[in-house]
């Protein structure tokens, strides 16, 4: 993730769009995954509370490293 943040070049900077997108699909994800709905059967309740899980920490992690990264070590 760090080299993909170095290599984007936009005219916002290097780690402004990652934060900016992530974060709000990572809120989206969020609230997806504490909006469960009840009518689901057992199984298909494990999956989405699986998938919805593991986008979460996906989508934390890429807005969350180029936010690091901008605080403590910008060019």
């Amino acid at each position: 993730m760090g080299v993909i943040v170095t290599r984007t070049k936009s005219r916002f900077g290097r780690y402004k769009p990652w934060i900016f997108f992530w974060a709000i699909l990572n809120a989206l994800i969020m609230y997806a995954m504490f909006s469960v709905s009840y009518s689901l059967e057992e199984n298909s309740l494990k999956l989405y509370v699986a998938v919805t899980y593991l986008l979460c920490g996906e989508t934390y992690t890429l807005y969350d490293i180029p936010f690091w990264s901008n605080r403590f070590y910008t060019f």
